[in-house]
């Protein structure tokens, strides 16, 4: 994971990330081989590894430390609809629908964080 950051920098990794995520989250979508969902869900998991270890480190760079458990709480509530969405949709919805839907949110986090790197690379150029 080192090489990783150090190869592309923190929100580079976490864009990297975020499209992996996407890429094995479609997989289930695609085939119905044991092997090759299995794999992406290991991949997943991975994913999900390493992005809160970049998350922690984004977390340091763009909040204040005396705001951080306060603002980090906010966020926890529409996480937790996500994961109650997600959950739900496993009963009322295809698989495929949800495997759809999670490569989707996915993408929404690679968006959000491609607009976080763009600006923080104009900050960066005005300072």
């Amino acid at each position: 994971f080192t090489p990783l950051l150090k190869m592309f920098g923190v929100n580079g990794a976490t864009l990297l990330i975020c499209a992996v995520a996407i890429a094995t989250m479609l997989v289930p979508v695609l085939t119905s081989s044991f092997a090759w969902v299995f794999g992406a869900f290991l991949m997943v998991e991975a994913c999900v590894g390493c992005w809160f270890a970049c998350s922690g480190t984004m977390r340091s760079m763009y909040i204040p430390e005396a705001q951080q458990a306060s603002i980090m709480n906010v966020y926890r509530v529409p996480l937790n609809v996500l994961v109650v969405i997600g959950t739900k949709m496993e009963e009322l919805a295809p698989a495929n629908v949800v495997f759809c839907t999670i490569a989707s949110w996915f993408g929404i986090c690679f968006l959000l964080q491609v607009a976080l790197t763009l600006d923080s690379k104009a900050k960066a150029k005005r300072a």
